[in-house]
């Protein structure tokens, strides 16, 4: 993310100059003509803006990493963390694209035949880079991160054991035409709204609110054949848009927002003794 700053340097004032002007005739200079009574620099200077850009980062002006206060320590943004939020970011991104590519040609061409093939690929493209996310997104609770991913594996799973066992047709073909088939690859869009859970909660973003209700809504209204397919295609287009901006709206954020509190992480890491250890120092200071 780029900051850009506008600042106005610094000038003479045009009152400096006339008082010089003032002490020059007082000592009998004259004013009209080439005189040397009045030093050049003290001539009115126009004021000149300055602008400067510099990209946001986990570094400071004297580029020294940015410290932040954390629940179990100082904590600072690395080469390595900011590699991790690029793959978050760029798995997020993914996913989000293909919903939009593979929801184009189904809507466009239909989902049976070489184009449901197709399709297909670029569903498991998407899923892919889901996972990816999956795996580097930063939840401080591990269990509740196991879980979202034990969703992701679950609906991955499903669609690879569809594309096996009825492989005459594309599997987005099957769970357009067979709404039962939800109940497998559902898990891999409640993932998808995991996500969302955790980022409107961390960040109170709108479009993760929005996100998170309209994917099952969605999910929910074919599974149970109680929403019209023309709604059901509205819905899918809403929520294809929605996936669009929660991914894009990603990259305006620091690196940190995606980190989170590093010493919580870093503390996880530790064995219960040393765990204990940290602790007692915490103590200690208080």
């Amino acid at each position: 993310m780029v900051e850009c700053t506008l600042t106005l340097a610094h000038a003479v004032p045009y009152s400096q100059v006339a008082l010089q002007r003032r002490i020059a005739r007082s000592r009998g200079c004259t004013t009209s003509g080439r005189s040397t009574c009045v030093a050049p620099h003290f001539r009115p200077q126009r004021a000149k803006l300055a602008f400067k850009c510099h990209a946001q980062s986990g570094t400071s002006e004297e580029g020294q990493p940015e410290i932040y206060q954390g629940m179990f320590g100082e904590w600072s943004v690395d080469a390595a963390d900011e590699a991790e939020v690029a793959r978050y970011r760029a798995g997020l991104t993914i996913a989000a694209s293909a919903a939009a590519i593979g929801s184009l040609l189904g809507l466009v061409g239909g989902t049976d035949g070489t184009l449901g093939r197709i399709e297909d690929l670029v569903a498991f493209v998407g899923a892919a880079g889901l996972g990816v996310s999956l795996y580097e997104i930063h939840i401080y609770v591990s269990p509740l991160k196991k879980f979202v991913q034990g969703l992701w594996a679950v609906g991955v799973l499903s669609a690879i054991i569809l594309a096996a066992t009825h492989g005459d047709a594309p599997v987005v073909h099957q769970v357009v035409t067979n709404p039962v088939t939800v109940w497998g690859v559902g898990p891999l869009f409640a993932a998808i709204t995991g996500v969302a859970f955790k980022e409107g909660m961390c960040y109170g973003k709108a479009e993760a609110a929005a996100l998170f209700f309209v994917t099952p809504t969605l999910l929910l209204g074919h599974l149970s054949g109680s929403m019209p397919e023309g709604v059901q295609q509205a819905l899918l287009v809403v929520f294809v848009a929605i996936f669009g901006v929660f991914a894009a709206r990603k990259f305006t954020q620091a690196v940190k927002d995606d980190i989170g509190d590093k010493s919580v992480f870093e503390f996880q890491k530790l064995s219960e003794e040393e765990q204990e250890k940290k602790m007692q120092a915490l103590r200690s200071r208080m």
